[in-house]
């Protein structure tokens, strides 16, 4: 037999409907005809006496009775059977994928249900092998998503999509050295986290995750690195919504020199208001402090994110968030106020996610800087764009682009800002 892609027997709706429909003729037919009336034994029978005429729609049927009877095992032998026979079945992959997952080899389940996305014919089959294997991730105990590509920059060591660097006024002369005049430069981006989930009943959970970030530069005094650990509780799901509790422990890094150490806290609630459309109100405190002026800033948040509309193909969302700050530094005390919007677009039959989001802020500081003329007044516009394709994977991982643009005008001058931000790699598809 040719190493060539073949229609399976087992189509993507004999999957779902545990039946084949496809014009082969004598035992496998009955067989076929079997397994969709759930006769088992019938189907096994069948199968098994046309095995030598059609080897590989028998494995097949085989691996779908022996699945649905409670025998993973045999199950995968047999599904292991026919993707050795055409390597580039959707329809074995998908069933050698449950097997796994019923013997609980997750790791091993995931790998074949990524698999089967990529030598998958239509957008119907990528779906449905993507929905059974965001399954198989809610189930296991341990997670990791990985991100690697090429990082352009406008403005370097400024500003990026993850975190300001230099804008908080710890210390005046660092600040006027890195915020003089815009640098522009390409990096290497690559970071990776690991997660291990605690399961509990009603989709509540424990996730505590440790991952490191980091940007490389030809001048090594722009490089930056981030490590996160995060603990996340969720509590039981109940017609009232989820509440949910997390801390963050930041550690940043800035020209190989240890920058800043934050410890964040937020709780918040998920409402259930309309249908699918979500309402998520928190409140956090993030206390930072910065290591080569010994200062301590503290904020204090609150945030209201609700979905406007969400439909499979297209959501959007609206937020509206509060920071104060305050510092040991009698300059560092200031008001913020943040007004966004998020769209998701999902074009139907396709793979392509499209992520924009806005966000126009304003924040005052309380008090005049003795050295500038004016008292510090920010605007800023910070717009992004994300895009995807998830039917373009390799073992899970898509090219991935996105960009960010900021701007922020400022009552004094030094804090004027015009950056873009760029990322071109690869991340995880899911």
């Amino acid at each position: 037999m040719k190493n060539t892609k073949r229609k399976s027997a087992l189509s993507l709706a004999a999957i779902l409907s545990f039946g084949i429909a496809t014009q082969t003729l004598g035992d496998i037919k009955t067989a076929q005809n079997a397994l969709v009336a759930k006769d088992y034994e019938t189907a096994i029978k069948n199968a098994k006496a046309s095995a030598q005429q059609q080897p590989y729609d028998a494995a097949l049927v085989m691996a779908r009775a022996l699945i649905d009877t409670g025998q993973p095992e045999q199950a995968a032998e047999f599904a292991q059977f026919a993707i050795e026979l055409v390597p580039n079945s959707f329809a074995a992959r998908v069933l050698y994928a449950t097997a796994l997952r019923h013997q609980n080899k997750l790791l091993a389940s995931e790998i074949q249900f990524r698999r089967a996305i990529d030598v998958a014919d239509t957008d119907a089959e990528r779906a449905l092998a993507r929905q059974s294997m965001r399954a198989v991730e809610r189930t296991k105990k341990w997670s990791t998503s990985l991100s690697l590509g090429i990082a352009p920059t406008t403005n370097v060591g400024k500003v990026s999509t993850a975190q300001r660097i230099g804008t908080v006024f710890d210390d005046f002369l660092q600040n006027f050295t890195r915020n003089e005049k815009p640098k522009d430069a390409t990096g290497v981006f690559y970071g990776a986290t690991i997660t291990r989930h605690f399961r509990g009943p009603a989709q509540s959970d424990l996730n505590i995750s440790l991952g490191q970030m980091r940007r490389e530069y030809k001048d090594t005094d722009n490089n930056s690195k981030t490590t996160t650990l995060r603990l996340t509780s969720n509590s039981p799901i109940t017609q009232r919504g989820q509440s949910y509790l997390t801390y963050e422990r930041v550690l940043t890094d800035f020209a190989q020199t240890p920058y800043s150490q934050r410890t964040g806290v937020t709780f918040g609630h998920v409402f259930k208001s309309f249908g699918p459309r979500r309402a998520n109100v928190s409140i956090g405190l993030d206390q930072t402090r910065y290591l080569s002026s010994d200062i301590r800033a503290s904020k204090y948040r609150l945030a209201l994110t609700h979905d406007v509309f969400s439909t499979p193909y297209v959501s959007m969302s609206m937020s509206l968030g509060s920071t104060r700050s305050k510092s040991d530094a009698i300059d560092y005390q200031s008001t913020r106020a943040d007004l966004g919007a998020n769209l998701i677009f999902h074009p139907p039959n396709t793979g392509w996610l499209v992520n924009l989001s806005v966000n126009r802020g304003w924040e005052d500081w309380d008090q005049k800087k003795t050295i500038f003329v004016n008292r510090r007044q920010d605007l800023d516009l910070t717009t992004s764009v994300s895009v995807r394709n998830q039917n373009f994977s390799f073992l899970g991982m898509t090219p991935v682009m996105s960009a960010t643009y900021q701007k922020r005008e400022s009552s004094v001058d030094l804090y004027d800002l015009d950056s873009r931000d760029y990322f071109i790699g690869i991340s995880n598809a899911f």
